[in-house]
């Protein structure tokens, strides 16, 4: 595979791209987790073509990449070099403070990281994310589980995982929702948004109106919450 960058003037502006020349049959885009716009096609298309793909999709790509780039900042990615940590959607300044102890503790306005080595940092944050998820998205799993009661189906086995193309998963025939990590750091009411959605699979393992409709039980309101992120 040939990897090539490139940039496309279009009404003033320059549109950087990364070309990925392999044997495919089609051209293709995609944008990175980081915002970067991926150019995939044969080594017979020409750069014109190239062009003109782009620039049909210049609206879609643009919305695509400030959206990517939005989630790229609020992620948790290295202690060590962010400065701040968001915490269902609130910013925190994020301190570092020496100490005998690794732990984490936060208020309104800051997350204090204490660490014994730096080296420790993102292993200690790793540990503070996990647990506050599995506090409260099992919270939220026992609060809407109670709501949905009436379709009687068994309590769900959670796992929590960071993942990139989607927010939750389940697996009626095992019994388990799988929730992403990374909802921590958006509003609350979209990781119970999520909670719910996957919830509901157990009535309805599609998602027709019938699924839809389940939801809206137990969230009248969840058309707010739904495409937050």
């Amino acid at each position: 595979m040939e990897i090539k960058k490139c940039v496309l003037e279009y009404e003033g502006k320059n549109i950087p791209y990364i070309l990925h020349i392999k044997k495919v049959k089609n051209l293709n885009l995609k944008i990175s987790e980081k915002g970067e716009l991926i150019i995939t096609c044969n080594a017979y298309i020409p750069m014109s073509k190239i062009e003109a793909f782009v620039k049909e999709k210049i609206d879609w790509i643009l919305k695509k990449q400030a959206k990517q780039i939005n989630r790229a900042e609020r992620y948790y990615s290295d202690g060590l070099r962010q400065n701040k940590f968001y915490l269902y959607d609130k910013e925190l300044l994020l301190v570092r403070i020496q100490s005998n102890k690794n732990y984490i503790r936060f208020d309104e306005e800051k997350l204090y990281v204490y660490y014994i080595q730096e080296s420790d940092i993102p292993k200690t944050m790793i540990k503070f994310i996990h647990r506050q998820c599995e506090n409260d998205f099992s919270e939220a799993v026992a609060y809407y589980y109670e709501k949905m009661k009436e379709y009687r189906f068994p309590f769900p086995t959670i796992k929590y995982r960071t993942m990139k193309s989607r927010w939750g998963s389940c697996i009626p025939k095992k019994n388990q929702i799988c929730l992403n990590m990374r909802m921590l750091h958006y509003p609350k009411k979209f990781m119970e948004y999520v909670v719910v959605h996957e919830l509901a699979h157990f009535v309805e393992p599609n998602h027709s109106a019938s699924f839809y409709h389940v939801i809206e039980q137990v969230m009248p309101e969840y058309r707010k919450y739904k495409n937050i992120a």
